[in-house]
């Protein structure tokens, strides 16, 4: 395993079959400060897997935070996987948080296991997901053809946006309103932080319009050359609850994706629950496709009491909420 700078990192990785949207440089840029940023490869001359991290840093203990893997073929040799994954333990860090969003498997997980990493002592996000053929016509269940009837009604517009600073302000107008409605905390969305997303013309956002021109839904969707769509971020109004224009806009937004050659979409997570997000878990639920699981989150602590620690620290520090 090599640590090695940025930019041969993506120059390595830019044919790999599989990138999560949080490996890229434009994420990883907009979610953290650049100088925090880590970039390592299992072998530089000929790369089969990699991955960026970044450092946080509390009481003089250092963490690396890993969110999603790049991969060269879409399954790797469980070896490969295992010796990269056992010398990133030997870098100089205390704690290693590792979240992936590459489809589960029994040979994966025993290569993570053998590698020296752990499940946390608690989880704070879902394995759960569903992948749509957009190769394929679209089903949905009763609920959403009901609500794809009722915006059929009145009369609303699909727009891809050309990334303009007003959109931009729009998007993240409707994403704060909805996020203090629904009373959920997910991540802090600001114009800086969609500036520097959308930058890469890999992110593409759309809007569901008003037949006045008024935007009231939008959403933002990782469209990578590798042809597997990434749902990213969804915003809406109560006007579009009024006019199911969140129905509207992910089906245009599906036929868009299509008629591009994407071959599949994936709807991230999915939180079946008791609490508020369960609503959440239902609208995606509505629409015909494949569940499949995430390998998620794994936990390397160099002393055994920091993980029981962490959990604690993430539960009642951070306000991360289990799901």
């Amino acid at each position: 395993m090599q640590t090695i700078s940025r930019d041969i990192f993506y120059e390595k990785t830019s044919g790999f079959a599989w990138i999560s949207f949080s490996q890229t440089d434009a994420y990883c840029r907009a979610i953290v400060p650049a100088d925090t940023l880590r970039y390592y490869l299992d072998n530089e001359s000929d790369p089969q897997i990699g991955c960026v991290g970044y450092v946080k840093s509390k009481w003089g203990k250092k963490m690396l935070v890993i969110h999603g893997e790049c991969l060269k073929t879409e399954r790797i040799n469980r070896k490969i996987r295992e010796s990269f994954y056992a010398d990133l333990l030997q870098t100089s860090f205390d704690i290693f948080e590792l979240n992936l969003d590459t489809p589960y498997s029994c040979e994966d997980e025993i290569a993570l296991r053998k590698a020296g990493w752990l499940r946390p002592v608690g989880m704070f996000s879902t394995t759960l997901s569903k992948v749509i053929d957009l190769q394929q016509p679209f089903a949905f269940r009763h609920d959403w053809q009901h609500n794809l009837k009722k915006a059929a009604q009145n009369n609303l517009r699909f727009r891809m946006s050309d990334n303009s600073e007003q959109d931009i302000e729009v998007f993240c107008h409707l994403y704060q309103d909805m996020m203090q409605r629904k009373h959920f905390a997910d991540i802090e969305l600001n114009a800086t932080f969609l500036r520097q997303l959308l930058s890469d013309k890999r992110f593409v956002m759309s809007f569901a319009e008003t037949e006045a021109g008024e935007i009231i839904a939008g959403r933002i969707v990782f469209a990578p050359e590798h042809r597997k769509a990434q749902s990213l971020f969804a915003a809406s109004s109560l006007q579009a609850r009024q006019t199911s224009a969140a129905y509207f806009l992910y089906e245009q937004f599906l036929l868009h994706l299509s008629s591009l050659g994407m071959l599949t979409y994936d709807m991230g997570r999915l939180s079946p629950a008791t609490h508020q997000k369960n609503n959440l878990f239902i609208f995606k639920d509505g629409i015909v496709g494949d569940y499949v699981q995430y390998q998620g989150e794994w936990e390397y602590c160099k002393r055994s009491w920091y993980s029981p620690l962490l959990y604690l620290f993430k539960k009642h520090i951070w306000k991360r909420v289990r799901t």
